[in-house]
């Protein structure tokens, strides 16, 4: 793992979970359920990068009554704010949320301060790793050809695959926005997923996050936003269609195959 994980942040859908770091990596995504393999582990085994070019510093937190996080990284030329989420079904509010999911992840970048260079640079590697995919321009953006799944991600900005790595370079000014959706469909001749549109997308999957918790803010006693955020916590790890809660969101790690990144993540 490239951070300790105290630097982790915890995405959830309800029915699947993906960690990112503070530097915008993420490096864990088992869909479509928690305990499926993940197409993103660690620099050997999968990543998805979204960071400005060059040194900066970063800080992370959730969005208030949500499971979104947001990235601050500051570096010589300005600052941008990355936001992520897994998203949830368009309009579902309340008890629905993860009833049904896209299995679609969100990232939005927004430079607030100066002129940000924006890299992205994707890796996908189903099965742990196991799997190197083809990727090929398919259906308005980059799709994995080959393994047990097909992984499409498409993008407001053009995209373009160098050797098993899906990259961009984009310069954003104050209050410009750039969007990706990184969606996942079983079988290896799946179709292409219907097209997100990832700023809607994260804004809704914003909202019904919020119109859960509003339904769970009674608990007026002490430590009132630590109590009211374990709920979020709770939520997250519960699987929806069945209500079972997973005992840890990397509970699908092979045992048979531990990583070094693995090693480290159960030692911290």
């Amino acid at each position: 793992m490239p951070a300790p994980i105290r630097d982790l942040a915890l995405l959830s859908d309800c029915q699947s979970a993906a960690l990112v770091t503070r530097d915008g990596t993420v490096v864990w995504w088992p869909a479509p359920r928690f305990d499926s393999s993940s197409a993103l582990l660690d620099a050997d085994a999968g990543h998805w990068s979204v960071r400005p070019a060059g040194d900066f510093v970063a800080q992370h937190r959730y969005l208030p009554g949500t499971l979104v996080v947001e990235t601050t990284m500051r570096g010589a030329s300005g600052a941008l704010r990355l936001t992520d989420a897994l998203a949830l079904a368009p309009g579902a509010r309340g008890h629905e949320i993860g009833r049904e999911v896209p299995c679609a992840l969100l990232r939005v970048a927004e430079a607030i301060a100066g002129e940000v260079d924006v890299e992205l640079d994707c890796v996908p590697r189903p099965e742990y790793g196991l799997a190197v995919p083809h990727l090929a321009s398919a259906d308005g953006g980059i799709a994995t050809v080959g393994g047990p799944e097909h992984l499409f991600l498409r993008g407001m900005q053009p995209l373009e695959v160098k050797g098993g790595h899906v990259r961009a370079r984009l310069t954003l000014r104050p209050g410009e926005r750039a969007g990706w959706a990184l969606q996942r469909a079983p079988g290896m001749f799946a179709a292409p997923p219907s097209r997100l549109d990832p700023i809607p997308a994260l804004e809704d999957t914003v909202r019904a996050w919020r119109s859960w918790a509003e339904l769970h803010q009674g608990y007026e006693g002490c430590h009132r936003e630590a109590v009211h955020h374990a709920g979020l916590v709770i939520q997250r790890l519960t699987y929806q269609p069945t209500g079972a809660v997973v005992a840890a969101p990397t509970s699908s790690l092979p045992e048979a195959a531990l990583t070094e990144a693995e090693k480290r993540l159960v030692a911290a």
